[in-house]
């Protein structure tokens, strides 16, 4: 019971480790010194274990946003809309996530600096941004979009830009393809209101291409969607 009541005042720690190591190994008999180094060894291992395991940034996430141009990133939230983790979804992101730290950072200040690098200013400035907002929570996932629109407005005058919220099916369905949410919420939106393409043939266009041809996918006279929005 002592050695079970000592667990819950354990700290992980270098100066930890070697004050259990210490205390365990005192016994006089060597078999005593092999039996308290295993536990010692075990217990280390397990006290760790937790320790990561609570630290997990997916213990902690409350919210998401979706960057995309090219690349699609996703920005994981903490409860105070600080970013957690940062999410490569296609694996097209590395160049411009290797120049950038946002970990700690609040949303806005981490999108402003991901827009305002060298990579993204050189290779993604002129590209359409989507940005897509999920929480479960809908009072976190209104303010921020909120957050989201302000940054948009401060960096592109709320042009070539496009923010939205979306919700677990969407962001679900995305993730299973695989895919970045704003491409897969575009891409359904077309292939709702017109039978001229297929999802798996606009899988394959940028963010930019696929809204020039939401832009054509306009309602007729009264006759509800045209076919063919690229025409």
């Amino acid at each position: 019971m002592k050695r079970m009541k000592q667990l819950d005042q354990i700290q992980v720690s270098d100066m930890k480790k070697e004050e259990i190591f210490r205390k365990v190994i005192k016994p006089k008999h060597s078999n005593n010194v092999r039996y308290g180094f295993a536990f010692a060894m075990i217990l280390v291992l397990v006290v760790t274990s937790l320790s990561f395991f609570s630290q997990s940034p997916s213990s902690i996430v409350v919210s998401s946003i979706a960057m995309e141009v090219n690349p699609s990133i996703v920005l994981n939230l903490d409860k105070n809309n600080r970013v957690v983790e940062v999410v490569d979804v296609n694996g097209d992101a590395t160049n411009l996530l290797s120049e950038i730290h946002v970990i700690g950072l609040d949303i806005q200040e981490a999108m402003d600096m991901i827009i305002d690098s060298p990579v993204y200013q050189a290779n993604y400035i002129n590209n359409y941004l989507e940005v897509s907002v999920y929480s479960e929570n809908l009072a976190i996932s209104n303010s921020l979009d909120q957050l989201v629109n302000g940054v948009l407005q401060k960096n592109f005058n709320g042009k070539n830009c496009h923010s939205q919220q979306v919700d677990k099916e969407t962001w679900e369905n995305a993730r299973k393809r695989n895919m970045g949410v704003g491409k897969y919420q575009a891409i359904t939106n077309i292939i709702e209101t017109t039978d001229e393409y297929t999802f798996d043939e606009l899988e394959h266009c940028s963010m930019n291409e696929l809204n020039e041809i939401q832009g054509h996918c306009q309602k007729g006279n009264g006759n509800g969607y045209r076919k063919g929005c690229n025409d």
